[in-house]
């Protein structure tokens, strides 16, 4: 019987380097299937509770620029559907009722319930039997980073840029794991200060039109369910490494979270 798991992807502030130049890497379900989207028409809602001192209209633009830098390339048919914003806060799947689940994107600000050095998660919900992505949220720690619109200190504190971390994330959405190239934007490390994720690699775009070629997509958005088998709980954790700089100390967190949720109307 087919069953709908939660993978968490996590982006940290400080990770493994690895030397070995190979190219995008797609996540894989605990049954070795490729994660993937069945349509090309994915929605996405934004709960506007944003941090103190950001614009709200330059959060929309930022958080709807990065969704947007995924469909440039010709090669691909990925496409995004903006369905406004959201008041809730409940992430999760709910099995039982699934025309009653968003896909949200939320700061975080009052409680981190991660690992404090994750800037970022993305949870994607899919069938470990197929690999095919039925939902996703995806949470910014505002409870341990400052962000901002363009990178820049605010307040004397190094910050980071929303476009740059969440362009990362929406890489994790459509399927794709962490890449070894550390000039891609779906490498494991994002840095204060840093914009370089805004803009898609070479790597990042061959990732891209493989999942998502241009006649490999149907109109719709996400797939069907099963009600999952299970409610069991996996975690794998990668800690080894220092990496190609002698003078730090390179941590690389990537932690799959394996268990049954739900979420509630919006």
């Amino acid at each position: 019987m087919n069953v709908l798991k939660r993978l968490v992807l996590i982006l940290c502030l400080g990770v493994l380097f690895s030397s070995h130049a190979n190219a995008w890497v797609q996540t894989q379900s605990p049954k070795g299937k490729s994660l993937h989207w069945r349509g090309n028409n994915i929605g996405f809602w934004i709960n506007p509770e944003f941090p103190p001192g950001l614009g709200a209209g330059d959060v929309f633009y930022a958080i709807r620029a990065s969704f947007s830098t995924w469909t440039i390339p010709t090669c691909t048919c990925i496409r995004f559907k903006d369905n406004g914003t959201t008041t809730s806060r409940v992430l999760g799947y709910d099995v039982n009722n699934p025309d009653a689940n968003i896909n949200i994107i939320l700061f975080q600000q009052t409680s981190w319930g991660h690992d404090s050095r994750a800037v970022a998660i993305t949870s994607n919900v899919f069938n470990e039997d197929t690999g095919e992505v039925v939902a996703f949220d995806m949470e910014l720690n505002s409870v341990n980073f400052t962000f901002s619109i363009d990178g820049k200190p605010r307040n004397n504190v190094r910050t980071m840029d929303i476009r740059n971390v969440v362009t990362h994330e929406v890489g994790h959405v459509i399927g794709l794991d962490h890449s070894p190239i550390r000039q891609s934007t779906m490498y494991v490390s994002g840095q204060p200060g840093e914009l370089d994720k805004r803009d898609l690699h070479s790597d990042d775009i061959e990732g891209l039109c493989a999942l998502y070629p241009t006649n490999g997509c149907t109109e719709e958005g996400g797939g069907t369910t099963t009600p999952p088998t299970d409610k069991g709980c996996g975690c794998s954790q990668s800690t080894d490494g220092t990496g190609d700089m002698s003078s730090l100390v390179w941590l690389s967190l990537f932690i799959l979270l394996f268990f049954g949720i739900r979420r509630l109307h919006p």
